[in-house]
């Protein structure tokens, strides 16, 4: 098929991505690490797209989520 739009979910490697019932909104967790006082956090964010916009609608930081203990 033909490319008719782009979602840009922001920056990180996605992990994953799941559509709402209704197909109108996107979520896409995206691995948010950081480099702090010589040590990485690995942190995870949810970012929530709205299909027709193409808009962010919702972002949720979870910090240290990623290979926690």
């Amino acid at each position: 098929g033909k490319e008719v739009g782009r979602l840009e979910p922001g920056p990180g490697l996605v992990l994953g991505a799941a559509f709402s019932p209704d197909g109108r909104s996107l979520a896409v967790v995206q691995d948010h690490s950081k480099k702090r006082a010589n040590r990485w956090d690995r942190d995870a964010v949810v970012r929530v797209l709205d299909i027709p916009t193409g808009r962010v609608t919702g972002e949720y930081v979870f910090e240290k989520a990623i290979g926690s203990t």
